[in-house]
Parts: structure tokens; C-alpha cells; sequence
């Protein structure tokens, strides 16, 4: 009798993260090929930003550091303003971490009132008291409405103060209350923070509004105990006042629901050790280079100050283009990487963990994973929010579809309602239509069949890639909308897609599809190692 053949599974399968792994001389052939193009694009902007130095706005430089001898960009404002902000305010990070240290000694039942005295009496010397009766005053307004006990009527409330950003003669307005503001930094620095402002008193008064519903008076009084933290957070006034104004993440975030927020600080105390201390400072060097690379690449990569002149755009050739967009996308992730990371470590010393900061943007493939792993907390809002209320990935396709519309249409609303926001939720929002509804036609039984029938599980994933390309595409002329404005995002449509003409086509195809490939190999082994940690 010959030997009974066993079941021998195929190497390329993964038990833990669900995507097959490739033979090691394919997944170089794609490493190679992405660290190529990558190395090459950035060069090309190099070069340009030589070339075209004397033809660029003047008003887009300034001197740069001495020791290099070039100037340095800085028509991206947001980066050009905080990095400079953040160097006024890190007295007063310091002065709130001196604070709430001798209130852990001293003062413990009144750290909270303290903390937020301190709060609103720093954010008043830097902003002004106008500007701090302003935010007051939205606050005051949304927390009486919370009294109605209505989630519709405190979203509409919402949704109506959030307008004051948007439409004059509100603009205006909040513009006379900053004298004296000449090169428009106030108002910007007012506009900037109102937006999150509004998403903090939002997560407060809805937080509000269903523990009145669907808690009774004894349970709220047996969870506001105090622990040891001494920090017992309910749903009055102060409480509120904390929250919204807490010093640490009140200029650029990250977000965190009240929820997550209150839960942590009435947590016990977290002891002071030498690992503790050694993580922060670790944390803190590590975000300090990232700004001092971003300082740094100013000097020598012009891709802000290029993308700003239409007609050097069209004169450049499709490599430089293409390390425009790119270095545009890295760039706005490492500027978030600083602007939620310097806040989170002064946070963590209170014990708070906030969301964590946006993750590479070179390995993300999909959508949906954009949103989830850049802005952390604003995807936390959304889904808390809007998208699980709305019934969410259990309510059915309609309110599915419902909510990412409403989820949408807020983030299109709250980044201003202007053409590029515009462009750029739309076609988001159609990209993650599409990946939803390729997961639900592969999840079908005969499509499953087909796939057993006829691919390996390396072949699915070469399928997958394969039909991720498109999209990709799309996401990145979304991207370029975004950082750039609708002129950007059309004159890279124009010149890639609508005259790119088919070489160019295949060119951008077949290098797309090894970038992602190697996104899919980084997920891959994110995923491997966390599921070994877990074991």
C-alpha cells in the first residue's frame, strides 16, 4: 500500500495577519525598485529647487540658518506657524507639568480646579481675553443645550457655531477681535483652535446627553468616587472648562473623546520611575530631530514653494512631479507627527495616552487605513459619533452608507467647505465606497470559490494589488488637492492622466503596484509581530 499523502500547507500562507507572505527575491525585486524610485524623485526635486530658486515667490522664503547658506521655504504656514508657537508656549507646557506635580503633592483635590485656572489664564495672556470670551461663550451655549437632553438638537447647535468659521459676516467679526494683526497670525491662530475647540465641547455635551438617558442619578453618583488620582471627573461646568481647555492639547490636539479622556485621568496615579522618565525623554529627542529634519529639508527641498507656481508645474517633467507629491505627503505626516507628539508627551505626564501619531504614509495602501492610522482622533470623533449612532457596520448597508456620508460631509464641513475640502472628501469617500463594496463581492461564497479554484494565495495577493493600483492613484491626486489646493491636484491629473499618454500610464502602474506590495509586506509583519506580542 503507498504511503496515505499528507496535507502539507502552502509556505506562503500567514495564520496571523491574513496575507500570504512572496518569495524573498520578489519582495526584494519591489524593495529595490520602491527605495529607487523614492531616492530618485527626491533628487529630482533637489534639483529643481536649484534650478528654479531665482524664478520662485520671494515672499515663500525667508534667510534660512547660517551655517548652510540657503533660504529656507516656508509657504507651508501651518508648519511655518507652529514651529515657531510652539517654542513661545513650552514655558507655559513646563509651567502646567511644575503645577500639577505639587498639586499631586500639596493639593490634590484641587488639581482640577487648579489646572484649569491655570489653563484659561495662560490661554488668555497668549490669546487674549476677547478671543477667550468667545470660546466661553460657544461653550456656554452648547452646555445649556445639553440640558435639553437631545443628541440632534446638540449636534445642530454644533453645527451652527462651527458655521461661524465659514461664513461672514462671523469671519469678520472674530477678525475685529484681534487688533493690531497684521500678517493675519491671530486670526489664524483663533480659527485653527475654535475648529477643535469644537470638536472637544461637541464630545462633552453628547457625552453628556446619553449618560442623562441612559443612566440613573444613584450610578451616576457611584462613578464619580474619587480615586487616588484625586481628579474625579464628572458632567458640570468645571469639568467641562478642563476638558475643553486642557493646556497640553489645546492648540493642535490630537483629539480625544471626553469619554477616553476623563477615564484616564480618574485612573490611579502612575508611579514616577526611571523607565517612565527615560520613555519621555526618549519620545521628546525623537520628535525634536523629526522638526529638526523638517527645519532642515526646508533649506533644500523647495516642493512647497514649486507646487505654488502654476507655471513652473507645467514646465517640469513628470519624475519631479511625482517627488513633489511625494515629498508633500511625507511632509505632512512628519509635521503631524510633531504637532501631536510634542503635546501627547507633556499629556502623558498627567497620565493621559493620546492617540498615537500618524503612522508612515509611504506603506499606506488602502483608504480606509489613511483614515484610520493619520489622525487617529479624528476618526475616534467620527466613529463615536456619527458612524455607530447611525447604526454602523451592524446597521445594514443603507445606514452604512448613511453614515459615511454624514462622516464626510462633517469633515468636508469642518475643514472649511471650501472646492479643495470639497474634491478631496468626495473622492475619499468614493474610494472607500469602492474598497467596502470589493470586500463584500470577494466575501461572496461562489466568488470565494473561484478564488480556491483557481489562485493560490500568492496569486490573491498579486490579484489584490493589482486592483488596488487604480484607487491608489485616485488617492494620491486627492492627496495632492489637499496639500496643494484644486489647482495642484488638476495640473497633476492634467499632466499624468489626461496627456500622460499610454508609457507614461504603465510607467506609473507598474511602479505603483511594487509600492504596494511592499505597504503589503509592512502590514504583514505590523500584523505578525503584534499577534507574537499578544502570545
Amino acid at each position: 500500500m503507498g504511503k496515505k499523502k499528507k496535507s502539507i500547507k502552502e509556505p506562503c500562507e500567514d495564520d496571523y495577519s491574513g496575507i500570504p507572505t512572496l518569495p524573498i527575491w520578489e519582495l526584494s525585486f519591489y524593495l529595490v525598485v520602491h527605495i529607487s524610485v523614492v531616492a530618485y524623485i527626491c533628487a529630482c526635486v533637489y534639483w529643481a529647487s536649484i534650478e528654479h530658486d531665482g524664478l520662485l515667490n520671494m515672499f515663500d522664503f525667508e534667510d534660512g540658518w547660517k551655517i548652510i547658506g540657503r533660504d529656507k521655504d516656508i509657504s507651508n504656514y501651518e508648519w511655518h506657524f507652529f514651529y515657531g508657537y510652539f517654542w513661545r508656549i513650552s514655558p507655559w507646557y513646563v509651567g502646567h507639568m511644575a503645577l500639577a506635580r505639587i498639586c499631586d503633592l500639596n493639593f490634590q483635590h484641587y488639581k482640577k480646579l487648579l489646572l484649569t485656572a491655570f489653563s484659561l489664564a495662560s490661554l488668555t495672556f497668549l490669546m487674549g481675553w476677547p478671543v477667550i470670551t468667545l470660546f466661553l461663550c460657544h461653550c456656554a451655549l452648547l452646555y445649556i443645550t445639553s440640558f435639553l437632553q437631545s443628541t440632534t438638537t446638540v449636534w445642530a447647535v454644533s453645527i451652527a457655531l462651527l458655521s461661524t468659521l465659514n461664513f461672514e459676516p462671523f469671519v469678520s467679526w472674530m477678525k475685529a477681535l484681534n487688533t493690531n494683526d497684521i500678517e493675519g497670525y491671530k486670526i489664524y491662530l483663533l480659527m485653527f483652535t475654535l475648529a477643535l475647540l469644537q470638536l472637544r465641547y461637541t464630545s462633552f455635551c453628547l457625552e453628556k446627553v446619553k449618560r442623562s438617558n441612559t443612566q440613573s442619578k444613584k450610578e451616576d453618583t457611584d462613578e464619580n468616587v474619587e480615586v487616588e488620582s484625586h481628579i474625579a471627573l464628572g458632567y458640570g461646568p468645571i469639568d467641562m472648562l478642563f476638558y475643553v481647555f486642557y493646556f497640553p492639547l489645546f492648540f493642535t490636539g490630537p483629539i480625544m473623546s471626553y469619554t477616553v479622556f476623563s477615564s484616564q485621568l480618574c485612573q490611579q496615579r502612575k508611579p514616577w520611575t526611571w523607565t517612565r522618565v527615560a520613555s519621555l525623554c526618549t519620545d521628546l529627542c525623537r520628535l525634536l530631530l523629526w522638526a529638526f529634519i523638517n527645519e532642515l529639508c526646508l533649506h533644500y527641498f523647495y516642493f512647497n514653494a514649486l507646487q505654488h507656481n502654476s507655471t513652473i508645474m507645467q514646465e517640469i517633467n513628470l519624475w519631479t512631479m511625482a517627488g513633489i507629491g511625494y515629498c508633500s505627503g511625507q511632509f505632512f505626516m512628519t509635521k503631524y507627527t510633531v504637532m501631536f507628539g510634542l503635546p501627547s508627551i507633556v499629556a502623558r505626564t498627567d497620565d493621559l495616552e493620546p492617540p498615537k501619531g500618524p503612522k508612515c504614509i509611504s506603506y499606506i495602501y488602502l483608504y480606509s487605513d489613511m483614515w484610520k492610522y493619520f489622525d487617529r482622533g479624528m476618526y475616534d470623533f467620527m466613529k463615536r459619533y456619527i458612524y455607530v449612532p447611525l447604526g454602523g457596520s451592524r446597521g445594514g448597508t443603507m445606514r452604512q452608507f448613511a453614515g459615511s456620508v454624514l462622516c464626510f460631509s462633517f469633515v468636508y464641513y469642518w475643514h472649511g467647505s471650501e472646492y479643495y475640502a470639497f474634491l478631496w472628501t468626495v473622492f475619499n469617500f468614493i474610494g472607500i465606497t469602492i474598497e467596502a463594496l470589493g470586500r463584500k463581492f470577494i466575501g461572496f461564497p461562489k466568488v470565494k470559490d473561484i478564488q480556491v479554484k483557481y489562485l493560490t494565495p500568492r496569486g490573491l495577493r498579486r490579484m489584490q494589488a493589482l486592483a488596488i493600483v487604480p484607487l491608489y492613484v485616485m488617492s494620491a491626486f486627492t492627496a495632492f488637492c489637499f496639500f496643494g489646493g484644486s489647482l495642484v491636484g488638476y495640473t497633476f491629473y492634467q499632466r499624468f492622466i489626461y496627456n500622460g499618454g499610454p508609457e507614461n500610464w504603465a510607467a506609473v502602474f507598474g511602479l505603483l503596484y511594487c509600492c504596494i506590495q511592499v505597504g503589503m509586506e509592512v502590514k504583514r509583519r505590523e500584523q505578525v509581530r503584534q499577534h507574537t506580542k499578544q502570545d
